[in-house]
């Protein structure tokens, strides 16, 4: 057998990622660990859920999500903390991107 994918992207892994370092030569695997940018994933996952789903889970949140605590069909819980946290990586990612972006002379 292969080996099973995460069924979100990772920070090694993602499409995304792969586009943002074949168009521009920027990464991110080195900002966040692993962890972490599951958070990320997690926290975009619920704004989707939030602004398209009035925050009912759905099985493309679960599948994605990697969250044990999402039941198909309940609402999604969101916390100031886990807001706070994840407003931390994505700035971090921001920032290489900015950095990244004025070096390059964009």
């Amino acid at each position: 057998m292969g080996e099973e994918q995460a069924p979100y992207p990772t920070p090694n892994h993602s499409g995304h990622q792969s586009a943002v370092v074949t168009s521009m030569a920027l990464a991110f695997a080195d900002i966040l660990a692993a962890n972490e940018w599951e958070a990320v994933c997690r926290i975009f996952q619920k704004r989707r859920l939030l602004s398209h789903k009035m925050g009912v889970v759905d099985e493309d949140y679960v599948r994605k999500a990697n969250d044990p605590a999402a039941i198909v069909g309940h609402k999604i819980g969101i916390g100031r903390n886990e807001i706070k946290t994840a407003t931390g990586f994505v700035e971090a990612l921001g920032k290489r991107l900015f950095d990244g972006l004025f070096s390059a002379g964009l």
